[in-house]
């Protein structure tokens, strides 16, 4: 292997590698899982004990639960979604606005511009005949 190979190049010669080396590539992807393992240990050593109950709570959210409770969670998810899509198109709503503002604004503008051009044409006209 040179080292002055770039990503693709070196993809595609490990690429050919794994497929002549079967046994390889199992070696390798073993210790691809353990260092996502390793990986995954390292961030919940560093979680706070409140984000480690919040992921505890989400594995067991299904498991023990009546259907009242299901219910009531999800209706309670459906609230927060449809709660999340009204500020959406609230924010959307005052979004246009603004812009439709501002073009009304850059439309004054240009037409007081244009009536300014129009008065100083006409007191060239009337400068010339005076």
């Amino acid at each position: 292997m040179s080292h002055e190979m770039n990503g693709p190049a070196m993809i595609n010669q490990m690429q050919e590698y794994f497929q002549q080396n079967p046994e390889q590539y199992k070696q390798f992807m073993k210790m691809q899982q353990n260092m996502q393992v390793i990986d995954d240990e390292k961030k919940k050593a560093q979680m706070s004990p409140k984000e480690k109950l919040e992921i505890a709570k989400e594995k067991l959210k299904g498991k023990r639960m009546s259907k009242n409770q299901k219910a009531n969670i999800e209706k309670k998810e459906e609230e927060s979604v449809a709660e999340k899509a009204d500020e959406q198109k609230k924010k959307d709503l005052s979004q246009k606005d603004k812009e439709e503002c501002s073009r009304l604004k850059k439309q004054r503008k240009y037409a007081k511009k244009k009536q300014k051009k129009k008065r100083a044409e006409i007191e060239k006209e009337f400068d010339i005949v005076n």
